[in-house]
């Protein structure tokens, strides 16, 4: 068998493994066989056709964070304006000799390319690439952002997370609400205690939150 079909004839065997690593499908490979008698005489040749399918990359570990590295919807409720949300992610390509692309919609009108990420290794020659970029909202809403990288012969997958973003004194709101929910429900006096500093030490002196 003449495996890598470089015209030599280096695998033995009636029954042999064909590794499709080193093809970029999808494509048809006619791998040449030949067969020969043991006490000589020309030999017998044919090919056998091989289709070679193209696989998808596949995103994994797609993480979204704020500045702090709190993981959106996981650690931390929210984002705050005009402050770096971070998305990053692995990927994974079977097809070794695939080339990757990747965009960021992040929901607010702003699409990029990977071209423009702070970082991105395809997963050319190793299987495996990573990505990473940042983004700052400058309004509050709710954002629907979509990451999604494809191979060169069409394979693509994609990841989404919602973000919302709140202004530094929507988060102060949310935060004081937080604070009393948890004080009305504790029995501990310490730790309502405790809790009853945070939250003055939040508002400030006149409980508006004006000089917290």
């Amino acid at each position: 068998w003449d495996l890598d079909v470089d015209g030599s004839f280096e695998t033995p065997g009636s029954a042999v493994t064909f590794n499709a690593n080193a093809f970029d499908g999808p494509s048809v490979v006619n791998v040449p066989a030949q067969a020969q008698h043991p006490s000589g005489g020309p030999a017998g040749q044919a090919t056998a056709k091989v289709t070679v399918r193209n696989v998808a990359p596949q995103l994994t570990q797609f993480r979204v964070t704020n500045s702090a590295g709190g993981q959106v919807n996981v650690d931390v409720p929210f984002v705050l304006t005009n402050v770096p949300v971070n998305v990053g992610a692995g990927f994974g390509d079977p097809g070794v000799l695939d080339h990757q692309a990747a965009t960021l919609a992040w929901g607010d009108g702003a699409v990029e390319a990977h071209t423009a990420f702070a970082a991105f290794d395809e997963a050319f020659g190793d299987a495996t690439g990573a990505l990473s970029h940042s983004h700052r909202y400058t309004a509050a809403g709710t954002y629907a952002l979509t990451l999604s990288v494809t191979d060169d012969d069409g394979g693509a997958d994609n990841e989404q997370a919602v973000v919302r973003v709140v202004t530094p004194e929507q988060a102060v709101t949310e935060i004081l609400a937080l604070l009393d929910a948890t004080i009305a429900g504790t029995t501990d006096n310490n730790v309502r205690r405790d809790l009853e500093k945070a939250r003055k030490a939040l508002v400030g002196s006149n409980d508006q939150g004006s000089s917290g």
